[in-house]
């Protein structure tokens, strides 16, 4: 029955999608207390379902429903989203989002003939780095899995770089990155990992 369920999130952007943990017993009202980290690029719109987590059985969805992203306001808003199965409503989703809109290309350069702009790793002390990077790698390893993962770790850029006189890298550059420091392929920088594209991002020999 619906006042049994063990209801979970599941939210989609682009190409990544975050889940959270299953509120065990919250039937018709689930509670979660899930935090989720993405830089917005190109994407248009935030899909979001809530999902039955069934032991016996595969899951079943609960409904779901488009959050379009121009939508969303900057700040800490409180979104009532209504979500609905097989035509018919399921429920309403309330969720908190803190949106910081990066400017866009038009605002930095007016003119469309204008080159675009490269980013430029910030110039750090080597001794500064050292000192940071551990303390700065746990601030954004929300999850304390022992790894960022790649919205964690463009959350750190973003905040960051900032500080630093440094815009933040496109995510091209991001990639490029990637493709040389995660060895194993997993989408993910653990410490070890993250030191050696700090260094490289801040000019630092490795």
């Amino acid at each position: 029955t619906f006042s049994k369920m063990d209801p979970y999130l599941v939210l989609t952007i682009g190409s990544q999608t975050f889940q959270s943990k299953t509120c065990e017993g919250g039937g018709l009202k689930p509670t979660w207390d899930d935090q989720f980290i993405y830089q917005v690029t190109s994407e248009e719109e935030i899909r979001i379902e809530v999902w039955e987590n069934d032991t016996l059985s595969s899951n079943d969805l609960v409904g779901g429903a488009t959050l379009p992203i121009k939508s969303i306001k900057a700040g800490v808003k409180t979104h009532q989203i209504e979500i609905s199965f097989e035509e018919g409503s399921a429920g309403v989703v309330e969720i908190e989002i803190d949106f910081s809109p990066t400017p866009s290309a038009s605002e930095h350069h007016p003119s469309s003939a204008a080159p675009k702009e490269q980013w430029t790793p910030p110039k750090v002390e080597k001794e500064d780095v050292k000192k940071s990077a551990e303390e700065v790698f746990a601030q954004f390893d929300r999850d304390k899995s022992g790894s960022l993962e790649m919205s964690e770790f463009y959350s750190l850029l973003a905040e960051l770089c900032p500080k630093v006189g440094s815009s933040v890298p496109s995510k091209a550059e991001v990639d490029n990155l990637l493709q040389k420091y995660d060895k194993n392929s997993d989408q993910k920088f653990n410490l070890k990992e993250f030191k050696k594209i700090v260094k490289k991002m801040f000019g630092l020999k490795e």
